[in-house]
């Protein structure tokens, strides 16, 4: 039997592992569903808000970052010409007021922008 709470945890996870030959459980989720539970703490939730609040602070940030998350949940990226076509805000020029904190939450290169995080998609 286990004693401590480390021991518990690999016993746990090594009990679940497939057998050779077995096909391998897709845990991908697992992570961010951990990451969603951690929310249920006010304290958590105020801190993430207070980090996220200048992404909500003008409109046209707001308009593309709900966009890109909608696409995250389909693992889709766009290209920046799509976003200003359909939010009519270049996704780069809203965002470089914003820049390290862009980058943590977004993937960005010349032709694509996407959600970066797991935790922003549905499989």
């Amino acid at each position: 039997m286990p004693s401590s709470a480390l021991e518990q945890v690999t016993t746990k996870w090594t009990s679940d592992a497939p057998a050779e030959g077995a096909p391998v459980e897709d845990r991908r989720s697992d992570l961010r569903d951990i990451l969603l539970d951690l929310f249920e703490s006010k304290a958590i939730r105020d801190r993430v808000r207070a980090a996220l609040s200048p992404l909500f602070a003008k409109r046209p940030t707001r308009r593309i970052l709900a966009m890109t998350m909608l696409f995250a949940t389909h693992q889709g990226a766009v290209g920046a010409a799509f976003v200003r076509s359909v939010v009519g805000e270049d996704p780069f020029a809203a965002f470089k007021p914003l820049e390290d904190l862009s980058h943590e939450i977004f993937e960005t290169s010349a032709d694509r922008f996407k959600a970066r995080s797991a935790v922003f998609s549905s499989s």
